[in-house]
C-alpha cells in the first residue's frame, strides 16, 4: 500500500539562531520538535538574529536538513537592522508562508506588529495565501502597557513562557485570558544529566586546572550583562567565603563584557582571580562552549546561583536541575515559578531600599535580592548539603518529568496545527467586519492603515 504523502507547510521564523544565546537555544529546540511532526512536513526559513552568514558551530548541525531549514543572516537582509525586522517583513509579504513564528522581546516586535497584520490583509485582498502569526516571548519585569497591547494582543497565537508572564499580560489586556498560551522552556536530558562521580572528578581537575580540588564550588552561568547583576554575585560570594573558607566561585562568562570588568569589580570585595574565583579562558559570549562541557560544569558544582534582576525563564536554573545540582536564586519574576519547592529562593524587593531602575533598561523597576539572606542560605546549603541534595533530587524528578523538550514539543506541535486550521483565502469586502477582530468595518479599520 502506497504511503500517503504528508502535507507540506512553510514557516517564516524571526529568532536568534546562529549563536549561543538563550533565545537561540530555545529556537533550535522548538524548530527541531516541530520538524519531528509525524503528520506535516514543515519547511523553515529562519531570519537569524546574531548570525552573519558564516557556518558556526550553532549552524553546522542544521546543514544536513537543508532545504527544510534555511538560515538567513538577519542584519544582512535588513539594511543593518540588528533584529532583522525589515528583511522578515519583506519575506513575509511574498505570500509563500503558511505561518510565521517569532521568538523575541515584546518591545522589539511592537513596531512591526501592525505591519504584519497589514501584509496579511494585502495578501488576502490579492487572493493569495494568508498566514497566521505565533509569537513566543518572555516577561522578566512589569511590562509597559503598549508592549502588550501593541504586540502580544495583535498576534494570532501569543505564547508566553510562564504563569508569571501570563498574569502580567492580563493586567493590560484581560481579553488575552483565553487566547494567550503558556509554554515553558525545556531541557534535553540526553545532554543535561547527572554524571558518574569519577568522570566529574576528572573533568574538575582538567577544566579547572586543579584550582577546585577539595573546594565547595559555587557557579553562576549567565552573560556578564547589567540585568544579571554579576556584581551582586561577587558581593554575596565575598561574604559567604568568610564563613566557608573552602568555597570557590566559578563565573561562566566573559571577563570584560557589556556590564563589568569582572576582575575590577572583584577587587572591590577583596577577591582574587584563581584564588577566590575562576573565569573561563578566552571565553566568547557569541559561541560559548559545547553543551556537554556546560553539563559537566553543572555536575562539578555544589550549587548553581544567580542574582539576576529578572528572568523570563532562567535556563541555567533548569539545566542545573536536570544535572541534579542544587540551585539558588532571587524570589521574583519567573524564578519563583521555577524554584518554588525545588530550589532555594531568597527574598528580593521586600523593602523600599531593595528596588532600583537601571539605565538603558526600558525604565523597568527591578527588585534587588537581599544579600544578607542570600549569604545565610548559601551557608546553610554548605553546612547541610545532604538536605540540599534531597531538594535537588525533587527538582531533577520534576524537570525530567515535565520540562523536557520532548514534552514541550508536544505543545508546540499542537499550537502549530491549531494555527493551520484556517487556511481558506477569503476576500474581504469594504463593509465586512475587519479580520483583526476590532468589531469595526474593514473600511474603517485596517483598510485605512
Amino acid at each position: 500500500m502506497e504511503e500517503k504523502q504528508k502535507p507540506q507547510k512553510k514557516v517564516l521564523v524571526l529568532a536568534d539562531f546562529g549563536c549561543i544565546t538563550g533565545f537561540s537555544q530555545v529556537a533550535h529546540n522548538v524548530v527541531a520538535q516541530v520538524l519531528a511532526d509525524k503528520e506535516i512536513d514543515y519547511f523553515f526559513d529562519i531570519v537569524a538574529i546574531n548570525y552573519y552568514g558564516v557556518p558556526t558551530s550553532e549552524v553546522r548541525p542544521w546543514l544536513p536538513v537543508f532545504p527544510r531549514v534555511q538560515i538567513i543572516p538577519a542584519q544582512i537582509i535588513s539594511g543593518g537592522d540588528l533584529f532583522g525586522r525589515n528583511g522578515f517583513l519583506n519575506l513575509l509579504a511574498s505570500g509563500n508562508y503558511d505561518l510565521c513564528w517569532i521568538l523575541q522581546d515584546t518591545f522589539n516586535i511592537e513596531e512591526i506588529a501592525d505591519h504584519i497584520i497589514n501584509i496579511r490583509t494585502k495578501l488576502i485582498e490579492a487572493g493569495k495565501k494568508p498566514f497566521k502569526e505565533i509569537f513566543y516571548f518572555p516577561i522578566d519585569a512589569k511590562p509597559m502597557e503598549n508592549w502588550i497591547t501593541k504586540s502580544v494582543s495583535k498576534a494570532d497565537y501569543p505564547v508566553v513562557y510562564t504563569k508569571y508572564g501570563y498574569d502580567e499580560c492580563l493586567k493590560y489586556d484581560p481579553t488575552l485570558k483565553d487566547k494567550l498560551n503558556i509554554v515553558p522552556h525545556g531541557v534535553n536530558p540526553k545532554i543535561f544529566a547527572p554524571m558518574e562521580k569519577d568522570k566529574v572528578a576528572i573533568f574538575r581537575k582538567n577544566y579547572f586546572g586543579g584550582l577546585v580540588e577539595n573546594k565547595f564550588l559555587v557557579t553562576n552561568v549567565n552573560r556578564n550583562q547589567p540585568r544579571k547583576d554579576i556584581a551582586r554575585t561577587l558581593q554575596v560570594f565575598a561574604l559567604f567565603k568568610k564563613q566557608a573558607p573552602d568555597a570557590m566561585l566559578y563565573l561562566h562568562m566573559k571577563e570584560n563584557d557589556v556590564a563589568y570588568t569582572i576582575d575590577e569589580v572583584a577587587r572591590n570585595y577583596e577577591l582574587s582571580r584563581n584564588k577566590d574565583y575562576i573565569l573561563p579562558h578566552q571565553f566568547d559570549e557569541h559561541d560559548g562552549l559545547d553543551a556537554g562541557i556546560l553539563n559537566a560544569i553543572y555536575n562539578s558544582s555544589q550549587v548553581v546561583m544567580t542574582t539576576s534582576l529578572g528572568e523570563g525563564w532562567g535556563l541555567s536554573m533548569t539545566e542545573a536541575m536536570a544535572a541534579k545540582t542544587p540551585v539558588i536564586a532571587p524570589n521574583h519574576t519567573s524564578l519563583t515559578e521555577l524554584l518554588e519547592g525545588r530550589g532555594w529562593l531568597v527574598t528580593a524587593g521586600k523593602t523600599q531600599s531593595e528596588w532600583f531602575i537601571m539605565p538603558n533598561d526600558n525604565c523597568r523597576l527591578r527588585p534587588l535580592v537581599n544579600v544578607a539572606e542570600y549569604v545565610d542560605k548559601l551557608v546553610y546549603i554548605h553546612n547541610h548539603y545532604e538536605e540540599a541534595e534531597k531538594l535537588a533530587q525533587i527538582a531533577y524528578d520534576f524537570v525530567t518529568t515535565n520540562w523536557t523538550w520532548d514534552k514541550v514539543g508536544e505543545k508546540w506541535r499542537e499550537i502549530f496545527k491549531q494555527a493551520l486550521t484556517i487556511e481558506k483565502v477569503v476576500k474581504i469586502g469594504r463593509n465586512d467586519p475587519c479580520h483583526c477582530g476590532s468589531g469595526k468595518k474593514y473600511k474603517h479599520c485596517h483598510l485605512i492603515i
